[in-house]
């Protein structure tokens, strides 16, 4: 199967992550530079494999919508789980959907179950890419089966490729029967790569499968394709130089930012809200511009301003190595503590990541200066291979 291929994107629902989206956009725009027709398909976190299990989740989010205003006006300082309405929801995520409307043209409806899924079969798909981000961990994708393909399981003459799927971790989370289920469907894959190295390990002990490494989405570009994306768009200068990009705050985090601020004489900022939104809080409903997330595109500038970074987010680390600043990576194990060793291994750059906040560690690495020349060299080769890896998939 030669020619332009019409190929659905499988990837982690698309909603309010930075790197998530930025991974999304980076492949499709890589697969359309290659002549090809991306769509990405639309998976959305949802069970529901009957409409009358649909109309029941849509009526349980009313009742709770209610709920919520009842409860909130007669207990302001109620913590129950709390659902944002739909205007607050419009409000507090309008950037990231504008971000998704202008550069997601190519995208499905919405699909919250298995039925959606099949219904793809329908619309002329040559071939399936599933991938990135952690979209082989069953906690967080909508239906683990789904993405090994499970909806076109009979379909014939298509390409199935995994490109850098990440199961996020090197533990294995998946139940023994959705380890029999997978392992039998990604036999059927033409080609798996993964984002981390001990994914080729996990594929190999147990789906009998074998893997190749290769970059995130987000590495296939260099920084001119990113610095454009931020130049078409109107963003604000950041004020500061000490980008501090934190998915989990606390305490320790919060020390940590200004003993490096002050020890390297630099103003610290965010790209972020500055209150978050947590699912068994109420928010400040009189306060909604608190909430509100920035445009990815500002989040994107903060790097190409930033003179050093804080993170402990994959992206947050990826876009660090991309615009060449120094930084210190956060190992955020909840989130996954096998993203950043293999990221970090790949350009030796392991000494970046602290698990501890040991103040001797901290000084070495911000007075450490960081050789990108070997570190340029190797993305560079990455890069290369990561491409050939798509192109010779999808071209035989």
């Amino acid at each position: 199967m030669t020619g332009k291929l019409k190929i659905g994107i499988l990837t982690q629902p698309l909603l309010h992550n930075y790197g998530g989206l930025l991974q999304a956009y980076a492949l499709s725009r890589k697969l359309i530079e290659l002549g090809h027709d991306p769509i990405i398909i639309d998976r959305r976190k949802g069970s529901y494999n009957s409409r009358k299990e649909l109309v029941s989740y849509y009526t349980q989010r009313i009742f709770q919508s209610l709920s919520r205003r009842l409860k909130k006006a007669n207990h302001p300082a109620h913590t129950g789980i709390i659902s944002l309405t739909p205007a607050e929801t419009s409000f507090i995520y309008k950037n990231t959907h504008a971000f998704r409307k202008k550069y997601f043209p190519n995208i499905t409806q919405e699909i919250w179950n298995d039925w959606g899924m099949q219904k793809l079969n329908k619309q002329g798909f040559n071939a399936y890419i599933v991938g990135s981000d952690q979209c082989w961990r069953p906690e967080y994708s909508p239906h683990i089966t789904n993405y090994f393909l499970d909806f076109a399981k009979n379909q014939k003459n298509i390409k199935r490729i995994a490109y850098a799927a990440s199961f996020g971790t090197a533990q294995w989370e998946f139940s023994d029967t959705e380890t029999a289920i997978c392992k039998e469907l990604i036999q059927k894959f033409d080609a798996v790569s993964v984002r981390e190295d001990s994914a080729i390990t996990l594929c190999r002990q147990y789906f009998h499968k074998e893997a190749v490494h290769v970059l995130d989405p987000t590495m296939l570009w260099d920084t001119d394709f990113y610095n454009a994306l931020i130049n078409e768009n109107i963003t604000e200068p950041n004020n500061g130089e000490l980008k501090v990009y934190i998915l989990d705050p606390s305490e320790n985090i919060s020390r940590l930012v200004d003993y490096v601020a002050h020890s390297l004489g630099l103003h610290a900022f965010e790209v972020m809200p500055s209150k978050r939104v947590q699912k068994n809080i109420a928010i400040d409903s009189q306060n909604l511009s608190a909430y509100q997330l920035p445009s990815p595109l500002q989040w994107l500038r903060g790097f190409k301003e930033a003179q050093f970074v804080i993170a402990d987010s994959f992206h947050g680390t990826v876009f660090s190595i991309l615009y060449n600043i120094p930084f210190l990576a956060v190992c955020n194990e909840k989130r996954g503590e096998a993203r950043f060793t293999s990221l970090l291994k790949m350009f030796h750059l392991e000494d970046r990541l602290i698990k501890e906040f040991n103040l001797s560690d901290i000084d070495r690495i911000i007075h450490s200066p960081i050789d990108w020349a070997p570190i340029n060299a190797q993305l560079k080769k990455e890069r290369e291979f990561s491409l050939s890896f798509l192109q010779k998939h999808l071209s035989s």
